[in-house]
């Protein structure tokens, strides 16, 4: 299961090497987005990557956090930490995981590796617009830097699993309760934050955002509602997966939105 939190993290080596490579072998004017040249159709709202040595660099951390989360986890739960679990210590907004059918949970996660597949390839319908589409390498560039920039604070900040220890609600439920998973094993003290949330919240409203910057005159309330509706589904799925707590779920959409709206702002062109 970490594994699909990380399926981007094996190209990331050789990309952020590439990005600022890129950007000493060719005129500068190639180095800035062609959007800057476009400031009468956007107005103003194009984007730069004012220094790719930066943006190699959060995209290089996101894959080192990423390997470093799928190929060091936490030891296993032991017999005394299984016996000490009391649903009596679970908040009493987050007790509804501990009522599920545990019957349906191989089936969510079905769906939950579905989805997560469509939150990775997302950035790619963007490039259906022919004015986004003439910069594809700059745009397709910023979404993975959101996602890396995301993935490097799941995994190596203080907020995220490697250093909160939360028992995801499966762990909760008796072995003989028919879900044939390992409660014991170290990726069940990982429920905080949902990370499947804020990794698609953060494609979403990325994309929700660029497109904005694109298309001035499109309706934000409506892009920002196609944004909202895919991340809360997919936080729904990891509700019936029991992997997460709806508060992991809601900081996962928190983070996740934040950085899906504030990283593209980053390299806006001022007009």
């Amino acid at each position: 299961m970490p594994f699909e939190r990380t399926r981007r993290a094996a190209i990331v080596m050789l990309f952020s090497a590439a990005l600022p490579m890129r950007a000493h072998t060719q005129p500068f004017e190639k180095v800035v987005p062609a959007i800057a040249r476009d400031a009468a159709f956007t107005n103003g709202n194009a984007y730069s990557i004012d220094d790719p040595w930066v943006t190699g660099s959060v995209i290089l951390a996101g894959g080192v956090g990423g390997f470093w989360w799928v190929f060091d986890h936490k030891p296993d739960l032991t017999d005394s930490e299984l016996r000490a679990i009391n649903p009596d210590h679970v908040p009493i907004f987050d007790r509804i995981s501990l009522h599920q059918n545990v019957a349906l949970v191989h089936r969510w996660m079905n769906y939950a590796h579905i989805g997560q597949g469509i939150g990775a390839s997302m950035p790619v319908l963007l490039l259906l617009d022919p004015a986004i589409r003439r910069n594809w390498f700059d745009i397709l560039t910023y979404a993975l830097e959101a996602d890396m920039a995301e993935l490097a604070f799941y995994t190596l900040s203080p907020l995220g699993p490697r250093w909160v220890t939360r028992y995801r609600p499966l762990v909760y439920y008796a072995d003989d309760s028919g879900c044939e998973i390992n409660r014991r094993e170290g990726y069940n003290k990982a429920s905080f934050y949902s990370g499947h949330v804020a990794s698609f919240a953060t494609t979403a409203f990325f994309m929700a955002t660029v497109y904005s910057d694109y298309r001035p005159a499109a309706s934000k309330t409506l892009l920002y509602t196609c944004a909202a509706l895919p991340t809360l589904a997919m936080g729904f799925i990891r509700f019936m997966t029991l992997d997460h707590f709806p508060s992991d779920i809601l900081a996962g959409c928190v983070i996740g939105t934040a950085f899906g709206l504030l990283m593209p702002h980053l390299h806006k062109i001022p007009p």
